[in-house]
Formats: C-alpha cells, structure tokens, sequence
C-alpha cells in the first residue's frame, strides 16, 4: 500500500513537468513497478541460494564473493539502466561528431604536398629547355610545365585555405556547443527557438566551410585540365628526342634521364586526381550534414503546442561528451596538415 501512494506521489510530480500527460498514464507505471519489484524479490532469491550453497564450500570463498559481486552487478544494470540522452540532443551530438569523423577518415593531403610539385615542375622545364634533344618542342612544354606548376600552386594554395577554414569550423562549433551547455545546464526546459537558432548558425558555417571545400575543388580540377594540354607536347617530345638521338648516334643517358623527369607529371597528374576525389567526398559530408541539421530545425518547429525542450542531466552529459570528441577530431584535421607525405 505504501508502494501504490509512492507511485502515485510520483506521478503528481510528473505531471507538475509534463503538462501532456493524464492520469490514465499512472497506470502503467504502476504495473511496471509490480514487475520490477516481483524480479528483483526473484532474484533476491537466487542470490541467497546461491550463498547458502557456496557457505558449504569453505576454501571457495573467492569464488563466492566473486560470483556475488557479478550477480550484483548485473542487478544494479537492469534494475538502474544508464539513462538515456533524449532523442534530439542524440541525433544532433552523433551526427555532428560523425561529420568530422568521415572527414577525417578521407586521404586528403597535406597543402605543402601539392605545392612541393610546383619545384618539380620548373626543374623539368629548365632541363627539357636546355636539351638540345627537345629542339623544336622544349619551348613550349617548358612553359606548359611551368604554367602546370603554377596552378598546381595555386591548387595548394586553396588546399591550405580549405584546411584553415576547416579549422575554423571545429573551434566555432566547440564554442557554440560549450555556449549552448552553458545557458542549459541550469534549465529544465530549453526555448526551441533557442535551439532553432544555434541549429540554423552552425548550418551556416558548414555552407561557408563547403564554399572553401568547391573553391579547391576547382582549383585542382583546373590543374589537371592544364596537364592534360601539356601531354600532347610530351609526347610529341619525346618522339623528337628519339629521333635526335638516331640521327646523331648521341648518348642514351640524356634521353632516358629526361623522359624519367618527365614521368614527374605522371606522379603530380595522380596526386591530384586523388585529391579531387577526396574533396568530393568532404562536400557530399557537409551537405549531408546540412539536411540533418535542416530536419532537427524542421522537426521541433512543426510540434503543436510547445515552445519548449525538456532538457535532462544525460542530455547535457552527451552534449558535452561531444566537445571531448570533437577536439581530438580537430587534433586530427589539424595533423593532416602538418604531414607532408604525398
């Protein structure tokens, strides 16, 4: 009877929070309570036959406290599950520490790895303009190489500017998160159009973030268009070269030492498809973050008849969870590039 007026005293209180609910709502809870309270006297059971069965063996006295320790255990876990963070601040807190996850996941290249390129390319025009083998075409595939490194520079260039404004983003959205804790943590409920708001701002850093994302995108796509114009001069090169050689009957070491520095361009042409393809991938992240961002704020303005988030203490230890995670992430963005492997 006490038990029955608890549950009952209990429910009051909810109601006072939860202005939604009825009375027909303390039904179940009161059986849930039946069926908690006959489980754990189940239980209770077993445990003190499983004692008074061990209390006969003496010399397994580590073996019992043991198994006790276990049982207690998983009673503690199914009587007093880990509570939950509400469904909002779930799907915002893992949906925005996945977004730097993937992204860092993906091969991108540190910028000083392309930009190196651009020395590679003026070495191997200064050569091939020299070489009397490259008589008739060593002219122009010396300036295409060297227009080749230019672009490639400014593909590196845009890489780094990409890589500052990704840094950027990770210390705004820490801000933001920390901010939006701040005012909740002494809250029991939150204005959604607070939580509109926030949501709305970090959508806004995201497009600008994958405005710089296009830009060196193109950049390097715009570096690969000019290395596909210089390959016909290349290859007509090279046949040059060959020809000069049978003439004259001259060596072979200069011949074969250029076409390998030509191989160069090969090397620079697939560092920067891969690139592009990465970067890709880092702008179809961000506008997959952008819709689920776009369908929080959708979803809390279309609830009738509230104009507030109930906030709970898991909710805030989730949301902070994600300020841990998300400055190891910024640690690791950050890495990339600081790593000049190519």
């Amino acid at each position: 009877m006490q038990t029955r007026n608890s549950n009952r005293l209990l429910g009051d209180q909810k109601r006072i929070f939860h202005v939604h609910r009825n009375e027909n709502d303390d039904k179940p809870e009161e059986e849930f309570s039946i069926i908690i309270s006959q489980l754990y006297n189940y239980i209770k059971r077993k445990v003190i036959l499983y004692w008074n069965k061990l209390s006969s063996h003496p010399k397994q006295r580590h073996i019992k406290i043991t198994g006790l320790s276990i049982i207690l255990l998983l009673l503690v876990l199914l009587l007093f599950p880990t509570p939950q963070p509400s469904s909002f601040f779930k799907r915002f807190v893992d949906s925005t520490t996945g977004i730097f996850n993937e992204i860092n996941t993906l091969d991108l290249p540190a910028s000083d790895a392309i930009m190196k390129h651009t020395v590679s390319c003026r070495r191997v025009a200064n050569m091939i303009e020299r070489s009397p083998a490259f008589h008739t075409h060593g002219n122009i595939i010396a300036s295409n190489l060297r227009n080749f490194g230019e672009t490639v520079m400014i593909a590196g260039q845009s890489l780094r500017k990409m890589y500052r404004k990704g840094s950027f983003v990770f210390t705004s959205f820490d801000i933001e998160i920390d901010a939006m804790m701040k005012k909740l943590e002494k809250l029991e409920y939150g204005d959604i159009r607070y939580f509109n708001a926030r949501l709305n701002k970090l959508a806004d850093i995201v497009k600008e973030f994958r405005v710089i994302v296009a830009e060196a995108s193109k950049s390097v796509m715009d570096a690969e268009n000019v290395r596909d114009g210089v390959e016909k001069y290349i290859i007509e090169g090279n046949r040059e070269a060959q020809r000069y050689i049978d003439e004259n009957q001259a060596s072979f070491t200069e011949l074969n030492k250029a076409k390998e520095e030509l191989l160069i361009t090969n090397d620079i042409m697939k560092h920067l498809q891969s690139t592009a393809v990465h970067l890709d991938q880092v702008n179809k992240i961000l506008i997959d973050y952008e819709d689920k961002l776009m369908d929080l704020s959708t979803e809390m303005s279309q609830t009738e008849g509230k104009d507030f988030l109930e906030i709970s203490k898991p909710d805030l230890q989730y949301l902070k969870s994600s300020i841990n995670i998300l400055k190891k992430s910024h640690d690791r963005f950050v890495h990339k590039e600081n790593s000049i492997n190519t």
